[in-house]
């Protein structure tokens, strides 16, 4: 019969399998060990006893539990945002013992390592808290009451960018005179570029003006600027602000500030 494995009383020794008799008073029992087991062990084993009185048979069925193989990713391109990604995957053979819970490692290099763990009836996770324009690795495993799968391929997504979430730093009025201002900054943290940064709007207005003009320096690589504002009125209050941006929108001012051009 097939998937049927019968012991007899000449039974197939091997280094993986042993077959021993445990005599009594009363009756004689046979033992069968496997060890190493692999799943090719399972399937329906019978023991036949027979003597000059006729023949009786036993049929037990031998179902191996081990750890679920692990998940397989599955790209998903378009949900990938700037906070957050959508993780998912296919659900593995579970080893004959239900899938408890998938574990999502990930991480940034350099940078923090989490986790998290979701219910074994889940085949996706929305990663959240995410750095725009972060590069994250990550793996997934399987659960269940034997342990832990091996992780799955990594995986890796980068986040998509946003606008500067903050502005520029140390902006000075380095020098004035009757028409012009001399200005300098800093560019704001680099955390906080969220994709790089393409250049600078300087905006200044007049002190009763509602409206700011802006001029566009473009970004490089150096560590602090510097920008000449010419065409002012001589002897009158200005108000400045300085604003990143780059491919995706506009950051925030920084603080305004005041300054009166010279009267001569």
């Amino acid at each position: 019969m097939k998937g049927q494995k019968l012991l007899n009383d000449k039974p197939e020794i091997t280094e993986r399998i042993s077959f021993s008799e445990l005599p009594s008073l009363e009756n004689i029992q046979f033992t069968v060990s496997i060890i190493n087991t692999k799943l090719s062990d399972e399937g329906l084993y019978s023991c036949i006893a027979r003597n000059e009185f006729g023949s009786d048979r036993k049929d037990v069925r031998l179902m191996l539990v081990e750890r679920p193989e692990s998940p397989e990713l599955i790209e998903l391109f378009d949900e990938i945002w700037s906070r957050s990604a959508r993780i998912k995957w296919s659900i593995p053979s579970n080893g004959n013992s239900p899938i408890l819970s998938y574990t999502i490692e990930y991480w940034t290099n350099p940078g923090g390592h989490w986790n998290v763990t979701v219910p074994g009836s889940s085949t996706s996770y929305i990663l959240r808290d995410l750095k725009p324009y972060t590069v994250y690795s990550f793996h997934v495993f399987a659960s269940n009451s034997v342990g832990d799968s091996d992780p799955s391929q990594q995986g890796q997504i980068t986040t998509a960018k946003e606008e500067p979430s903050s502005a520029p730093v140390d902006v000075k009025i380095e020098e004035k005179g009757s028409k012009f201002v001399r200005l300098s900054w800093k560019p704001p943290p680099q955390e906080d570029w969220n994709g790089g940064i393409t250049g600078y709007y300087i905006g200044y207005k007049q002190r009763a003006s509602t409206t700011h003009t802006f001029n566009t320096v473009q970004a490089d690589d150096t560590p602090s600027y510097y920008y000449m504002l010419r065409g002012l009125k001589r002897g009158t209050e200005y108000l400045i602000i300085v604003r990143a941006f780059n491919e995706v929108g506009i950051g925030p001012p920084s603080e305004e500030i005041l300054f009166q051009t010279h009267n001569q």
